[in-house]
């Protein structure tokens, strides 16, 4: 009984070694599982960062395109302004004094004609049909 004994308790051993084997084995791939799914999510991550800045950046340089073209427009329009304040402003001119007489108009009167016109005298015939 003893040998039986003896060799239970290796076989025990060797089950107990081999679930060990197993369970580290296990927990390696477990480890190596996730290991490549953190650096893929990582990737993935980065790769969507980098997707956003570029699009960010493309949105920036078109709205500074925009307002270098306001700012041109703007300019354009102020010089315009400048121009046109500098051509229609005349010499300046004596003032015209008007004399210190007062005007008056004749008062008349107006109205109208009292006549009767007299419409023409015809008969009015049905139309025949």
């Amino acid at each position: 009984m003893t040998d039986k004994t003896k060799l239970e308790l290796e076989l025990e051993q060797l089950e107990t070694g081999e679930q060990s084997a197993v369970k580290k084995d296990v927990k390696f791939f477990v480890f190596l599982f996730f290991f490549i799914f953190f650096i893929i999510s990582e990737w993935y991550f980065y790769y969507d960062l980098r997707l956003r800045l570029d699009s960010l950046k493309k949105d920036v340089d078109t709205v500074s395109e925009r307002t270098e073209s306001f700012r041109a427009v703007v300019e354009k329009l102020s010089e315009i302004k400048q121009q046109a304040a500098q051509q229609e402003a005349p010499p300046p001119q004596q003032e015209f004094k008007l004399p210190q007489q007062e005007f008056k108009l004749p008062q008349q009167e107006f109205k109208l004609p009292q006549q009767e016109v007299p419409l023409p005298q015809q008969e009015v015939k049905p139309p025949q049909q």
